[in-house]
């Protein structure tokens, strides 16, 4: 009965439509069913996603953060140092913890460092632009030979970096230079470029990054950044030490051309005075300079200045100072010697190092300057750069210098015999008696008179008669400087004609009489070449006078030894005289 029931009603719904109405209704559940399915796996993906990428941002947020953290420390220690080169080997020290095991080093071009302008590496092909500035780790073996290849270099300026592993390393001539000790440090080598591109201007080295234990990428990702940072700053530092260095220089310059400037009773007392402010100034041990037209062997130098060194060893300085100037004597640019360029002109010890410079003039070169010292540390770029500006001022100044001592010299001197004229005779020989008045001291005259000196020119002519008083104005100069001793001092003059005279301070009558007659027989023994073969042989005659003794003005002196030289040719010339007080 239910199920006859239950069927009619199923009947009346098909037939009425209901049935369709409730599939129609199940399948469209069913659908808003898969779709609201399916949108919340679509947003649930969508919500991954943005949380991976949230999580990837922080990830590198907090990469950045601590990249940053490690940059800043080492900033901050660079930025802090005043001096370019300390502030470097503090980043040396943060990539290089333990130098037994690892090295570092800054190359920089070197015209960068000195203050030039950089040019495109791409022009260059040359292997020593770079040099060291500072390195942490390095052998001084490595280091006095290390040389960086130019195609590594080069590839370095263009990819920014260049990371090289062991095998590839020992294929370059970097390895080669390395010292044996060096080479166990190396497993992998970087070379970072310093600059921008087409503005490089230097190599940071490294066997190591920073910081360690970080991921590779991160560690080059912060010496790159790092260098670049660095960069500008060292420019920076190195432009203010530029402009401190010109500062420096410009004031040493006008300290030294005050010097020029100072009047000086003797014109190359000004070179003495010049040349030993400039020592002290360029760290130097001994200057010397050296006239040009004395190049065949450089022996005798116009002026030098330094310590006081024993006999041997200021002969051996001077000897060296002499080799140095043959070395460069046909040199326009001045020239640099370190250790080993000095022991291949000869030069083993004693010197260090040295810098020789031409002094050059408009018309030509004027001289040359040897600047020597102990170190064998060499001249700093300031030092350069002032040698070079005092070998151009010199170069000038040395040549109005010696006109104007010329000047003085023919003012002062005889030209013939080249003694001192009678003017200098007359004022020296008064100075010295006033001296003599207040101090004590005794002064002795010698008056020369060559025996029958008129026959000579008649005989053998006007030349040969020069010839003689040339030979015994020689002989005058030889006896003073081997007769005079400590405390003694002497000068010889040409009084008129045949007649010389001779000062002696400080050498009383007994010693006056030495010395008198060694020149008597200097003069004797003097061999004078005739013009037609032979030899002419003449004489003097001495009258010797002594202050207070015979006089105390010059007047009086000057009598007493004319009378006294009037004695020896009476007595039959060839002869030393003595006053007639002195023979009672």
């Amino acid at each position: 009965m239910l199920l006859a029931t239950w069927l009619d009603s199923l009947n009346h719904v098909v037939s009425s439509g209901m049935l369709v109405a409730l599939t129609l209704i199940c399948l469209l559940q069913y659908v808003g069913y898969l779709w609201g399915f399916n949108h919340s796996r679509r947003q649930e993906r969508r919500f991954q996603e943005e949380l991976e990428g949230l999580e990837c941002e922080l990830s590198l947020a907090q990469k950045d953060r601590s990249l940053a953290r490690y940059e800043n420390v080492i900033l901050r220690e660079f930025l802090t140092q005043e001096d370019s080169e300390r502030a470097l080997g503090l980043v040396l020290r943060r990539f290089i913890v333990n130098p037994e095991s690892g090295f570092a080093a800054f190359y920089i071009r070197s015209e960068t460092r000195e203050g030039g302008t950089h040019r495109d590496p791409a022009n260059q092909s040359g292997t020593g632009d770079l040099a060291l500035v500072t390195s942490r780790g390095l052998s001084q073996k490595s280091l006095a030979q290390l040389q960086i290849d130019p195609a590594l270099r080069n590839l370095a300026y263009v990819q920014g970096y260049v990371r090289l592993e062991t095998a590839a390393i020992q294929k370059t001539d970097f390895w080669n230079r390395l010292a044996p000790g060096d080479r166990m440090k190396v497993r992998t080598l970087f070379f970072i470029a310093l600059g921008d591109v087409g503005q490089r201007f230097g190599l940071f080295i490294s066997t190591d990054l920073y910081p360690p234990g970080c991921a590779h990428s991160e560690q080059m990702e912060l010496a790159c950044r790092l260098m670049q940072t660095v960069t500008y700053s060292l420019k920076h530092k190195q432009v203010q030490e530029s402009q401190q260095l010109q500062l420096r220089t410009t004031k040493e310059i006008l300290e030294l051309r005050a010097i020029a400037d100072r009047h000086y009773s003797k014109p190359l007392g000004m070179l003495d005075d010049f040349l030993k402010h400039l020592s002290e100034k360029v760290g130097a041990a001994r200057t010397a300079v050296f006239m040009h037209a004395n190049e065949s062997n450089y022996t005798k130098a116009l002026a030098r200045t330094g310590p006081n060194l024993t006999p041997g060893v200021l002969e051996q300085w001077q000897r060296f100072e002499a080799l140095l100037a043959m070395a460069c004597k046909d040199k326009s640019e001045p020239c640099e010697f370190d250790e080993n360029a000095l022991q291949q002109i000869g030069v083993p010890h004693l010197i260090g190092s040295a810098m020789v410079l031409p002094l050059l003039q408009p018309t030509g070169r004027t001289g040359i300057m040897v600047v020597t010292r102990n170190s064998r540390e060499g001249f700093s770029f300031e030092a350069q750069r002032l040698l070079a500006w005092a070998g151009e001022f010199l170069g000038e100044t040395l040549f109005r210098t010696l006109m104007q001592a010329r000047v003085e010299k023919m003012a002062h001197q005889d030209g013939l015999t080249e003694l001192a004229n009678r003017r200098t005779f007359d004022e020296e020989v008064q100075k010295e008696l006033r001296f003599a008045r207040t101090s004590g001291t005794v002064v002795s005259l010698l008056m020369l008179d060559l025996d029958r000196f008129k026959s000579v020119n008649d005989k053998h002519g006007h030349r040969t008669g020069d010839q003689v008083l040339r030979k015994t104005a020689a002989v005058l100069r030889d006896r003073l400087a081997t007769e005079i001793r400590a405390g003694e001092r002497g000068f010889a003059a040409r009084y008129g004609g045949e007649e010389l005279v001779v000062v002696l301070v400080g050498i009383g009558f007994e010693g006056a009489k030495r010395i008198a007659e060694c020149i008597r027989r200097g003069v004797e023994s003097m061999p004078v070449d005739l013009p037609g073969g032979g030899l002419l042989r003449v004489t003097t005659s001495i009258g010797l006078a002594t202050c207070p003794i015979h006089g105390t003005s010059a007047e009086e002196l000057v009598s007493a030894a004319d009378a006294a030289l009037y004695l020896a040719k009476a007595s039959g010339r060839n002869r030393v005289g003595l006053p007639v007080a002195a023979l009672v």
